[in-house]
């Protein structure tokens, strides 16, 4: 969540199209890449002089927006939506079942989902998903 508040305009690399993430352990930010369209959605972000932030707070416009307010807005959204059961958390799952589905291999699950190591991409991957996602284009080109 720290993630999605706490972004400053100097951390988004339009030309290169990355963010600097900060990392869990403390260490330094490292650019991460992201989608044109990612980018794109930042570029309409209107600036706020004199604040540093991405998203600003809502009472003070030099401090980055609340976490409990993006938590608020989510569970709005997928009240909505929905699918209330899901957080936002889920989404790193999806991205390791997903990626492994393409044919990533464990390097670069790793990197997506921004761990040190391959060893703790087991917990984000789907295996089940992943096995029947094969089956199902060995049964797609039968």
């Amino acid at each position: 969540m720290s993630e999605i508040a706490t972004p400053k305009w100097e951390h988004i690399d339009f030309e290169l199209v990355t963010i600097a993430l900060r990392s869990r352990k403390g260490d330094e930010r490292k650019p991460h890449p992201v989608s044109a369209s990612v980018i794109d959605i930042f570029s309409n972000i209107p600036r706020e002089d004199g604040s540093p932030y991405v998203l600003l707070g809502c009472k003070d416009p030099t401090q980055p927006i609340s976490i409990e307010l993006i938590e608020n807005a989510r569970q709005r959204i997928h009240i909505h939506a929905n699918i209330p059961d899901v957080r936002i958390h889920d989404l790193r799952y999806t991205v390791g079942t997903l990626a492994a589905q393409a044919g990533s291999n464990a390097v670069l699950i790793s990197h997506l989902l921004r761990h040190r190591n391959v060893t703790i991409i087991n917990r984000y991957v789907n295996h089940d998903a992943t096995r029947s996602g094969c089956f199902q284009k060995q049964m797609g080109n039968a």
